[in-house]
């Protein structure tokens, strides 16, 4: 292995203890209504609230790290991750709650958005293949916490467990990051929103959009169909939706770099993306078959 991979270690542990803390909320919705006395649409906000966080911080996000440099904006994400985290253990409203969760969801495209100046920052070239990986790490963490959340205690043993590897993060981030070199791009505000960069950025909102919304919600249904054990199972789909993303991730972009096919890839990625959110929504509908729709989380 590369030693100059080996620099990217701190940022992937960052990626997956963001969307470790972000996901271990998804089992967790039914106990998140019943101690905070939250409503259903209250309880769901408090994981798409990070969705809400790219819209609104993703291209400035963007736009920071490469006018200034990605160190900023990872020392920027880590800290706001740790705070957001520890406000949560003390959390004792709903309110509260979602404060300090906004905070925790701002470090998110603070730390995903400049991926690429990250890894150009420590090794130029095969990109693709080191974005994907990146990126399957994060979704790594999101699928760790939807599967042990509902294997907590209760809300306070969750959020203590997620400071604890937030705080891990900074660490190693402050120790190592100060090493990535600053890559030198010049991009103006403006020219974060020309149709390219507004082009990705939408692509990441929308599958974002459709892990938030379709995760987030299978506990929730699922215990309206009165299932048995509805938060385990609403879990492990949530865990499979990630499962399926990080080797999507990690694999594809490899795989299509390879072989020099990158657009191909984007379009083969497009057409899964949608088939598995048809067949998500037909079979949260229709729970007939747990095995079906456990299947169609993992597409």
């Amino acid at each position: 292995m590369d030693r100059r991979i080996v620099l990217l270690v701190p940022y992937w542990i960052l990626l997956f203890v963001i969307g470790f803390g972000w996901f271990i909320m998804a089992p967790l919705v039914p106990a998140v209504i019943s101690v905070l006395h939250a409503s259903l649409s209250g309880a769901i906000l408090l994981i798409s609230i990070y969705g809400y966080a790219v819209v609104v911080v993703g291209l400035v996000a963007g736009f920071i790290s490469a006018r200034f440099s990605v160190r900023l904006s990872l020392y920027i994400s880590a800290i706001l991750t740790t705070l957001g985290f520890l406000g949560r253990i003390f959390s004792t409203t709903y309110q509260e709650l979602l404060v300090f969760q906004t905070i925790s969801a701002i470090g998110y495209p603070m730390a995903i958005a400049p991926v690429g100046g990250v890894v150009e920052s420590v090794m130029q070239g095969r990109s693709h293949t080191l974005i994907g990986i990146s990126v399957g790490i994060l979704f790594g963490g999101m699928s760790v916490g939807s599967l042990i959340g509902p294997y907590f205690s209760g809300l306070g043993e969750a959020f203590t467990t997620s400071f604890i590897l937030s705080i891990i993060s900074l660490i190693l981030v402050f120790a190592f990051v100060r090493k990535y070199e600053n890559v030198k791009v010049q991009r103006s505000l403006r020219g974060s929103f020309n149709p390219r960069m507004v082009m990705n950025w939408y692509i990441g909102l929308a599958v974002a959009s459709l892990s938030v919304g379709l995760g987030g919600i299978a506990s929730a249904v699922l215990g309206a169909h009165h299932l048995a054990n509805s938060e385990v199972v609403g879990g492990e789909a949530s865990s499979l939706t990630f499962i399926g993303s990080a080797v999507g991730a990690i694999v594809l972009p490899t795989l299509f770099e390879n072989l020099h096919a990158v657009r191909i890839g984007l379009i083969v990625n497009g057409f899964i993306t949608t088939l598995s959110a048809v067949l998500i929504a037909y079979t949260l509908i229709n729970t007939f078959s747990v095995t079906l729709l456990l299947a169609s989380y993992l597409l």
